[in-house]
C-alpha cells in the first residue's frame, strides 16, 4: 500500500450497483444445460453401432463364402473345360481312325473286287481254251468215225476193187473230215479269243461300277494328302493363267489357312467332289475330282484292250 494511504487506479475495485429485477431477460447468454435424455441417446447409440458391426460382420463373412464358392465354380468350370477339351480329342482322334479305317476299308475292297473280276476272267479264259479243246477232240472223233463210216459203205457197195483202192477213197474221205475239223477248230479259237476280249471289257467296266460305288461321291483326305493332291493339280495347270482352285466347302475350310501360294486363289463350290479339285484359268480348266480321274483310268484301259486287239489281229 503506498504512503498516502490510497489505491492506485488499477487497484480500485469499482462497484456496480444490484439492478432490481424488472421482469426483463438478461441480454447475459444462459449457461448449457445437460439433457435429462442423453444417457438413453448415448445407449441407444451403442445398440446402432453394435448392430452395425454384427451386420459388417455378417456381410465379410458373406462375401467370404461367395468369393470361396465362386473360387470353387471357376475350378470346377476349367476341370470342365479340360475335360470337355480332352473329349473332343478323343473323339477327333476317333472319327479320324474311323475314316482311315473305312478308306482302307474300300480299298481293300476294290482291289479285292479287282482280284474277283481277274480270276473271273482267267475262269473264263481257261473255261473256254477248255472247250475249245474239247470240241476239237469232238470233232476229230467225229471225223474218224465218219471216215470209218465211209470205209465201210464203199466195200459194201463195192466200190473198192483193190486194198490200195479202199486205201485212196478211205484216207481221202478222213481228209477231208479233218479240214472241216480244222476249220471249226479254227473257229473256236476265234470265239475263244472274242470271249476273252469281251470279259475283258466287262472287268473294265465292273471295275468303274465299283469304283463308283466306293468314291462317286468323294472322300475325306488328310490336310497334307489334301494339299498334295491340291499341287498336283495346280502343276498341270501351270500352262494356264490366273489359276483359281474350286474345291469342296469342307476341303476349303480346312486348306485355306495352309495354302502357301496367295497367288493361286481358292474358292469354295458345292458342286466339287470331296476329295478332289477343279483348276479354273483364263485358257482352260483342269478337272482333278474323282469321277474324271476314274474315267480317264478306264478310258486308258479301254485304249490298252484296243490296242492290243489289233496287235492280236
Amino acid at each position: 500500500m503506498p504512503a498516502s494511504g490510497r489505491l492506485l487506479r488499477s487497484q480500485q475495485v469499482q462497484v456496480v450497483p444490484r439492478r432490481a429485477f424488472t421482469g426483463q431477460r438478461s441480454n447475459a447468454p444462459a449457461q448449457p444445460q445437460a439433457p435429462e435424455a442423453l444417457p438413453d441417446l448415448q445407449a441407444e447409440l451403442l445398440r446402432t453401432q453394435a448392430e452395425l458391426n454384427e451386420r459388417e460382420m455378417t456381410f465379410n463373412a458373406q462375401r467370404l463364402q461367395l468369393e470361396a464358392a465362386l473360387t470353387r465354380r471357376g475350378k470346377d468350370m476349367d476341370a470342365a473345360l479340360e475335360t470337355a477339351h480332352a473329349a473332343a480329342a478323343t473323339v477327333h482322334a476317333q472319327a479320324a481312325a474311323a475314316l482311315e479305317a473305312a478308306q482302307a476299308a474300300a480299298a481293300a475292297a476294290l482291289s479285292a473286287a479287282g482280284v474277283q473280276a481277274a480270276d473271273l476272267l482267267e475262269l473264263t479264259a481257261a473255261d473256254a481254251y477248255t472247250d475249245g479243246q474239247a470240241l476239237a477232240q469232238r470233232l476229230v472223233l467225229a471225223a474218224e468215225d465218219q471216215a470209218a463210216a465211209i470205209r465201210q459203205s464203199a466195200q459194201a457197195a463195192g466200190f473198192i476193187t483193190g486194198r490200195e483202192e479202199g486205201r485212196t477213197v478211205g484216207e481221202a474221205s478222213t481228209q477231208l473230215v479233218l479240214l472241216q475239223a480244222q476249220r471249226l477248230i479254227v473257229e473256236a479259237e476265234g470265239w475263244r479269243a472274242s470271249l476273252l476280249a469281251a470279259s475283258e471289257g466287262k472287268l473294265v467296266d465292273l471295275l468303274g461300277i465299283v469304283a463308283e460305288q466306293l468314291f462317286g461321291k468323294g472322300f475325306t483326305l488328310a490336310d497334307e494328302a489334301l494339299q498334295q493332291m491340291v499341287r498336283t493339280a495346280v502343276q498341270q495347270a501351270q500352262h494356264l493363267s490366273n489359276l483359281r482352285v474350286a474345291l469342296h466347302p469342307a476341303d476349303y475350310e480346312r486348306l485355306l489357312p495352309l495354302w502357301p501360294t496367295p497367288s493361286v486363289a481358292l474358292i469354295a463350290d458345292a458342286e466339287v467332289q470331296a476329295g478332289g479339285c477343279v483348276v479354273h484359268g483364263d485358257e482352260g480348266d483342269v478337272d482333278f475330282q474323282v469321277r474324271r480321274r476314274l474315267d480317264r483310268v478306264q478310258s486308258a484301259l479301254r485304249e490298252t484292250l484296243d490296242a492290243t486287239e489289233h496287235d492280236t489281229d
